[in-house]
């Protein structure tokens, strides 16, 4: 912190000429009758430290030039004007003093002060800003201000300046805008629009977390949902391998109780196939038999038409040969009787015909009962193997 030393000005609105006011103490009070200047060294103050033109009573930078009753604008742009504050560091302000007590001796007032210059070109009608007689940007000049914690903006209650009738103005001033005030004094309106982004990405963060906690939340849940699934699926892969196994053990039961009713069957079907060779041996015998026995009986009965062709013959000659009576009734006798033995031989004949015939329908019967019974077991075999 510092403060005002003194005012030099020239020729600023109704000073005219060099003029060199102060120097200021910590309290210092400056009286005077009405349009002696005292509402114009406060311009004076305002304008130095970058106030416009506007809000000091003028309308243009030229209008803030001294200027007499009836003079003419030549005369006036030709003139020379400038306000300039020395302004001192307290800090090097105590230091200076306590040297000059040890020492003696006044030292040098240039020490620790800072030359603050604003001029007017009236004919130009533009200001030039100087910092320690040295000429600056207006950036560069509200820069040191800004360092020297002096608020550049307008001048109600700024710049530790207080003009007639502000009082009243703030005595009058709603709740909002004395904050807007007292925010304006300390600057803190300048950090609006990074509170606003602070404030934004504040919320934004906020946002975020409550998202992230939520996510996260939801992926706590997900994540116990995923390991009960995971249990889950676990548990059932397990049982289905356990399904899997039952089955094995299920299918290995059938077929190896499907291969031991193979082999048994197989076994039977064996003894099916040698009973079965062996009714088709015998009656391939019956067969060959019954065929002697009908060349014996067409022999026979060749015979029986023979016999009785002869028999016919000998009776005939019978009747020719009757001196031979006795001998062709002996022999017709004898004939007779082979006769007799050949029906009875016949008689038997057809019996073991009858009773061999009987014999072939009964093994004809068992064949066709045998191949039935390999057809249904061969069936069964096809279902079972499938």
């Amino acid at each position: 912190m510092g403060r005002i030393i003194r005012i030099e000005l020239e020729n600023f609105k109704s000073y005219k000429g060099p003029q060199i006011i102060g120097p200021f103490k910590d309290f210092t009070a400056i009286i005077g009758p009405n349009g002696a200047g005292k509402s114009n060294l406060m311009d004076a103050v305002s304008f130095v430290l970058g106030e416009r033109s506007g809000p000091l009573r003028g309308g243009q930078l030229r209008d803030l030039v001294y200027k007499q009753e009836g003079e003419a604008a030549a005369s006036v742009n030709k003139r020379k004007c400038f306000v300039k504050i020395v302004y001192a560091d307290e800090d090097e302000e105590e230091e200076r003093t306590q040297e000059e007590g040890k020492e003696g001796k006044k030292k040098s007032s240039a020490k620790g002060e800072i030359h603050l210059m604003r001029s007017i070109s009236a004919a130009a009608n533009t200001s030039e800003y100087r910092v320690n007689d040295r000429v600056v940007t207006a950036e560069e000049y509200i820069q040191q201000l800004k360092d020297l914690e002096i608020v550049v903006k307008a001048r109600t209650f700024k710049n530790f300046l207080v003009f007639q009738g502000d009082v009243d103005l703030v005595a009058t001033n709603t709740p909002k805008d004395l904050t807007n005030m007292f925010e304006i004094i300390t600057e803190s309106d300048q950090l609006k629009e990074k509170y606003d982004n602070l404030l934004l990405e504040k919320e934004k963060a906020e946002e975020n977390t409550i998202f992230n906690f939520q996510k996260k939340k939801g992926i706590t849940a997900e994540k116990k949902q995923y390991k009960e699934q995971k249990e889950e699926a676990d548990k059932y892969n397990k049982l289905l391998n356990d399904e899997k196994d039952m089955k094995l053990q299920f299918t290995l039961f059938q077929l190896h109780h499907i291969e031991k009713k193979l082999r048994k069957e197989y076994k039977e079907l064996q003894e099916l196939n040698s009973q079965l060779s062996a009714f088709q041996t015998k009656q391939q015998k019956t067969e060959e038999l019954m065929k002697d026995k009908r060349k014996v009986q067409a022999k026979a009965h060749k015979d029986y038409l023979k016999d009785e062709m002869s028999l016919g013959t000998k009776k005939g000659d019978l009747e020719k040969l009757k001196p031979n009576i006795f001998k062709t009734q002996e022999e017709i006798s004898f004939r007779e009787n082979r006769i007799t033995n050949f029906n009875n031989n016949i008689e038997k004949m057809r019996e073991d015909l009858k009773r061999q015939t009987q014999e072939v329908k009964t093994l004809d019967k068992e064949l066709k009962d045998l191949l039935a019974a390999q057809t249904n077991f061969e069936k069964e075999l096809e279902k079972e193997s499938q």
